[in-house]
């Protein structure tokens, strides 16, 4: 398959990633060369994990999301952003697009950015930074705090690891 060669499935990782994800169409391909980056903590379900699990049965996705205590409007705004990509955010721009919507965080771009940059450069000041922001701003919205803290829990922290 040509669109493996833009993963490194020459390295042990790589391999089982694509082994393990079977990818059957771009966006696949696209999440597991973000997932396989991404690491949980020790004892917890790995992100690559999840999204197999939430592929192989998307209502274990509605489940998760559930237990959180998602209502139903919160749930289908997951779904918007998410479904491509099997309840994981797998990329640094889901989650900037995810932060910048109204009904959740309303970042604004240069807010978004400044999430992204702390995560690709695991900077821990502006991790914590980006997170009073997250939490003031989206109670600024509205947001339920269990919807923050399954974004901020589920979403953001995965790709903080």
């Amino acid at each position: 398959m040509r669109i493996l060669s833009n993963i490194n499935v020459d390295t042990p990782v790589g391999a089982l990633c694509v082994k393990k994800i079977q990818p059957k169409n771009l966006t696949e391909v696209a999440a597991a060369n973000s997932l396989m980056r991404l690491m949980a903590e020790r004892g917890q379900e790995q992100p690559i994990d999840r999204f197999i699990r939430f592929k192989e049965d998307k209502s274990q996705w509605d489940i998760a999301m559930m237990e959180y205590g998602l209502n139903k409007t919160e749930v289908e705004l997951m779904h918007h952003y998410l479904d491509q990509a099997h309840g994981v955010a797998a990329t640094q721009e889901d989650l900037m697009e995810i932060v910048m919507d109204p009904q959740i965080a309303n970042f604004n771009l240069t807010e978004a950015n400044k999430l992204r940059k702390g995560i690709a450069r695991k900077q821990a000041a502006v991790t914590a930074e980006v997170k009073e922001m997250f939490y003031r701003k989206g109670e600024e919205a509205g947001t339920r705090k269990q919807f923050l803290d399954y974004v901020w829990e589920e979403q953001v922290t995965p790709q903080l690891g």
